[in-house]
């Protein structure tokens, strides 16, 4: 994709991100906005997780140092919206879901319920009509409620409220329309998927077709 990329687009600039993105360590950029590989900043934000995936291992170790991961992660939303996003630390064109340290809540939330899988799926199948009812609600929640308050940055919160509720779902619950072949296959390929479509949103975007 990067060749691609700088065989249409060859300047200095183009070439600098290609380089620095075939490092695949731009996710650490404190203003990750490459252009090169399109959407491709979830790609430096990921592999940023696969690089520091020891920290995590060893922050969810025992409750204490699992309780002060939790806290930070419900803290973390706040202090980035009300002091780090302001002025003094934002340039032109800056996305806040392209910072690594944004992201950490998400995946502090799949280390714990990949952790405590067994227990939460045991949990759901004896209470599945009253966890079933809060999954709802937080749907309704979800569409409902505005996505700042001040500074407080609702939208991190509602999303993870959300996605933790439907991977407990999607884990608990051996539903057909969750697991059949189809499903299966679409799930042994999701990553090729992933990264395919990638390139498909770069060809749009050279054809001036995205808005389209």
């Amino acid at each position: 994709m990067i060749l691609i990329s700088l065989i249409l687009d060859h300047r200095s600039v183009a070439i600098a991100e290609g380089l620095i993105e075939t490092s695949m360590l731009f996710g650490f950029l404190p203003n990750n906005n490459l252009d090169i590989v399109g959407v491709g900043w979830t790609v430096g934000v990921i592999f940023v997780f696969y690089f520091t995936f020891p920290v995590f291992i060893a922050l969810l170790q025992n409750r204490i140092s699992t309780l002060l991961s939790v806290l930070y992660c419900v803290l973390s939303p706040y202090l980035l919206q009300a002091y780090f996003l302001t002025s003094p630390f934002v340039v032109k064109n800056f996305q806040v879901r392209h910072t690594f340290i944004f992201c950490i809540p998400f995946f502090v939330a799949g280390c714990l319920i990949y952790k405590h899988r067994q227990m939460m799926i045991s949990v759901w199948n004896k209470h599945p009509r009253i966890l079933g009812t809060i999954f709802l609600l937080a749907i309704a929640i979800y569409y409902f409620t505005p996505a700042m308050i001040g500074q407080i940055p609702l939208y991190v919160y509602k999303v993870l409220l959300v996605f933790i509720l439907f991977l407990w779902y999607a884990i608990s619950r051996r539903h057909v329309w969750l697991s059949n072949p189809f499903v299966n296959y679409l799930g042994s390929i999701s990553m090729e998927m992933y990264l395919a479509q990638m390139v498909v949103f770069r060809l749009l975007q050279r054809l001036n077709l995205v808005y389209v």
